[in-house]
This record gives C-alpha cells, sequence and structure tokens, in this order.
C-alpha cells in the first residue's frame, strides 16, 4: 500500500504544463502548490492507511526523504525544461526583437536611440513573460541580459561604429566632393564674374551709346519739331494763301458770270443784229427785185413809148440816183452791220478767250490748291508720323533705359547673390563638419549612456534578487543547499560588472 500511494504521489508531483516537444512546464507557484497538495494527501493517506508499529516511523522517514528526492529530480527535470524552452523563447524573441531589427538597420535613423531601444526591450521583456514557463524564467533571462544582450550590444556598438565609420568616410568623401565642387564653382563663380563684368563694361558702354543715341534722337525730335512747326506756319499761310485765292477765285466767278451774262447778251444783240441784217437784206433783195421789175417795166415802157420815157427820164435818173444812194446807204449799213458783226465776233473771241483763260487760271488755282491740299495732307502725315516716330523713340529710349537699369541691377543682384551663396556654403561646410563632429560624440555619448544605464538596470536586478527569501535564491543558483554569501554566488554566476 505505501508503495502503490507513492506512485500515485509521483503522478501527481509530475501533472505540468505541456511545452513544444508535447511535455508540460509548471511555474515555480503552481509546482509548490501542487507539491505541498500531494504531500500533504501522501502523508494523510500514510497516516491513515498505516498501522502503528515500530516500523511505522522509520517507513515515515523513508517517506519523506523518497518525497524530498522526487521532489529535488522534479525540480532539476522542470529546471532544465524550464531552461531548455526559456532558451527557445528567447532565441525567437532575439531573432525577432533585435537581431532582425539590427540586420534591417531600425534603429540607425532613430533620432534618439535610448528611448528606442527601451521601448525594444519593454516590448521584448513583455512577450518573454507571457511566454516563458517555469522556474529557469527569470534565471535565462538574467543569462540572456548578462551574455546575449552583451553580445547584442556589442554587434550593435560594432554596427554603429561600422555606422560611424561609414558616415565619416561618406562625409570625407562628401567634404571632398563638396571642395572639389565648391573649387569647381568658385572657378566658375569667378568666370562667371568676370564675363559678368565684361558684360556689365559692355551694357554700360551700351547704355552710353543708347543715351548718345537718345540725346541725338531728341536733338533730331526738337529740330523736327521746328521743323513741323514751321510746316505749320507755312502751313497757316497757305490756308490764309488758299482763302485768298479762294476769294479771288469766287471774284472770277463772279466776273465770268458776268461776262457771261454780257456775253449772252451780246449774243442777243448780234442775233438781233442778224435779223435785223437779214430784214434789211430782205427788203434790198426785195427792192432789188422791185428795181428790176420797174427797169423790165421801164424798158416795156420805153418800148412802148419813148417819149415818155425821155420825159420821164429826168425823173426816173433823179429816181435812180435817189434808189442808188438808197441802195449804197443800204449796202453802207450793211457793211456797218458787218463791222458790227466783225467786231461782236472779235469781242466774242475776246471773250470768249478770256473765259478759256478764266477756266484755265481756275483750273490751275484748282489743280494749286488740289498740289497744297495735298502737300499739307502730307505735311500733316509728315508731322504725325514725327510725332509718332518721335514717341516711339522716347519709349523705346525709355524701355531700354529701364531694361538696362533692370538688368544692372539684375547683374548687381547676382553677384550679391553669388557673394552671399559662397559665404553661405563656407558657413555650411564648417556647420555640416562642426555637426557631424557633435553628432559622432552625442552618439559615442549616447551608446556609453545606454552601456551605463544597462549596467545600472543589471545592478538593479541583481540588488532586487538579494533581496528574495533563500528559497528563490536556490532555485535561481540551482543550489540544494542555501547559498552562504549571494553576491559572491552572483558573482560566479553572472560574472563581475565591473569587468563588462
Amino acid at each position: 500500500d505505501e508503495d502503490g500511494d507513492e506512485d500515485e504521489e509521483e503522478e501527481e508531483i509530475t501533472e505540468v504544463e505541456e511545452d513544444d516537444d508535447g511535455a508540460t512546464i509548471l511555474s515555480q507557484t503552481e509546482f509548490e502548490k501542487i507539491y505541498k497538495e500531494a504531500q500533504e494527501q501522501a502523508l494523510t493517506l500514510f497516516k491513515m492507511r498505516s498501522v502503528e508499529g515500530a516500523s511505522r516511523a522509520i517507513c515515515f522517514q523513508k517517506l519523506k526523504q523518497h518525497m524530498h528526492a522526487e521532489r529535488t529530480a522534479q525540480i532539476a527535470r522542470l529546471q532544465k525544461r524550464s531552461s531548455r524552452f526559456c532558451a527557445k523563447v528567447l532565441a525567437k524573441l532575439r531573432a525577432r526583437f533585435l537581431m532582425r531589427p539590427l540586420a534591417a538597420g531600425a534603429w540607425d535613423a532613430a533620432a534618439d536611440k535610448a528611448e528606442a531601444f527601451q521601448a525594444t526591450m519593454d516590448v521584448l521583456e513583455e512577450v518573454y513573460e507571457n511566454e516563458a514557463r517555469g522556474p529557469a524564467k527569470k534565471k535565462a533571462f538574467y543569462q540572456f541580459l548578462r551574455v546575449d544582450a552583451v553580445v547584442f550590444f556589442e554587434a550593435l556598438f560594432q554596427r554603429l561604429a561600422d555606422g560611424h565609420a561609414q558616415a565619416e568616410a561618406k562625409w570625407e568623401r562628401s567634404r571632398e566632393q563638396l571642395e572639389h565642387a565648391h573649387a569647381n564653382e568658385k572657378a566658375d563663380w569667378k568666370e562667371q564674374l568676370q564675363a559678368k563684368a565684361v558684360e556689365a563694361q559692355h551694357l554700360v558702354y551700351a547704355k552710353t551709346l543708347l543715351e548718345e543715341k537718345v540725346a541725338t534722337q531728341v536733338e533730331r525730335i526738337a529740330e523736327l519739331q521746328h521743323t513741323s512747326e514751321k510746316q505749320v506756319a507755312t502751313i497757316a499761310e497757305l490756308e490764309e494763301q488758299r482763302d485768298h485765292l479762294k476769294g479771288e477765285i469766287n471774284e472770277l466767278h463772279a466776273g465770268a458770270a458776268d461776262l457771261t451774262k454780257e456775253l449772252e447778251k451780246m449774243q442777243l444783240r448780234l442775233q438781233h443784229k442778224e435779223e435785223s441784217l437779214h430784214k434789211v437784206e430782205t427788203e434790198a433783195q426785195h427792192t432789188k427785185q422791185e428795181l428790176a421789175e420797174q427797169v423790165e417795166t421801164l424798158r416795156a415802157a420805153h418800148q412802148s413809148g419813148k417819149e415818155e420815157w425821155m420825159r420821164r427820164a429826168a425823173d426816173q435818173t433823179a429816181e435812180k440816183m435817189m434808189l442808188q444812194k438808197q441802195l449804197k446807204k443800204s449796202e453802207l449799213d450793211v457793211q456797218k452791220q458787218e463791222r458790227e458783226m466783225d467786231l461782236l465776233g472779235k469781242e466774242q473771241q475776246q471773250l470768249q478767250q478770256l473765259y478759256d483763260a478764266e477756266l484755265e487760271a481756275r483750273r490751275q488755282q484748282e489743280r494749286d490748291c488740289a498740289a497744297l491740299r495735298d502737300q499739307n495732307d502730307k505735311l500733316k502725315q509728315q508731322l504725325e508720323e514725327s510725332s509718332a516716330r518721335r514717341l516711339s523713340t522716347e519709349k523705346m529710349a525709355e524701355r531700354e533705359r529701364v531694361r538696362l537699369e533692370m538688368r544692372l541691377e539684375r547683374f548687381q543682384m547676382q553677384l550679391g547673390r553669388l557673394e552671399g551663396d559662397r559665404e553661405v556654403e563656407e558657413v555650411l561646410r564648417d556647420c555640416v563638419s562642426e555637426v557631424v563632429r557633435l553628432a559622432d560624440e552625442e552618439k559615442l555619448a549616447t551608446l556609453q549612456e545606454e552601456r551605463l544605464m544597462l549596467q545600472e538596470q543589471l545592478g538593479e536586478l541583481h540588488v532586487k534578487i538579494a533581496t528574495l527569501p533563500d528559497f528563490y535564491v536556490r532555485q535561481i543558483f540551482c543550489a540544494p543547499e542555501p547559498v552562504p554569501s549571494f553576491f559572491e554566488a552572483l558573482t560566479s554566476v553572472v560574472g563581475n560588472p565591473s569587468e563588462w
């Protein structure tokens, strides 16, 4: 019965949580609780089933020794399995939170590496507290901090040192490149400055030429303005002459109208004279016919009565004389009328010549007026063109002057900007070198502070462990007996922190 109870007690004691291999791992508290319950049950069962006798105390002592040995063996097994499990968990967490971010350079670009690393360690510790099992949980973590963390810090320090060396080499290369680029830019700036100086001289010379041209144009504009004023005065005089000629033309038109009226009157008179002359000629012909008839009659009468003819010869002679006188008078009147007609024709011809001369003078005056108008229009157009050219020349000269002044100011600003850029570049290069030096010093100081902080944290952990009871100290150092000196045991297991 006692052997069966011991087997049952051992089965109850070995009930633990499963690990990765299918087994189970208990925490120290759970193990102690289960062990106490099993021990109480075993002792109670032993007391209930055992019988009084001399061997009862011996068996009771054997039972206690067996339970103690089994407890020690179970603790050792649990410690080993817990250590193995915690080591696996720490290996995963180390790869997940430390090595992979280290390889990926997660802390290289961090502004505050201490805070970033502290946050990572807090997360790692929290995850480890949730996933780790068994009594070796803290010891494995301390071993991790003592060995793996130091290796990680050395790797981190080496990576930071390599990064610092690379950054320093890169900075040296950048500095050399910047110095080379600065030298090239300085040479370019000197060339540009010389070119700008030459261009400024050209611009100043061009400005001088333009000012001379502007002065010449102003003088020419003044001359053109004076000429235009003269032309305006000439145009005014021509306008006055045109008005005077227009008055004379109007007078000539009035005289021509009067002459036309007189010519019409003379033509009427001539027509009347022609009618009178025609009447006189008709009367003369009629008289001539009558005389011819009378002569015929006289001839007939002479044939009939020569005596009567003789008697009347004197009368007829007298009448003939009178008729001849009348005929001469009529002929004289006709000649006079012909002379008057000739005079009228000459007067008409003279009037026609005067009229033609007047018309020609009028046409000439109209041509002169048209020529004067054309000349006036041309002068006005030339005046407008000269005014427009003067205005455009003034505007162009003003624009050219403003453009040259702006260009000169721009060149001066560019020269000032180039000088300022050169000074800024020198200050920037000094600032960059100072910032890189300060960053390197800050990185070294940060690493030293992180190392001191980790040492302080390890010291605090050691101090906290030192305040634990002897039982936990024995569990931490896997010692079956109480440790006489905690710090000696800690130094033997962890090592001297001053030598880290």
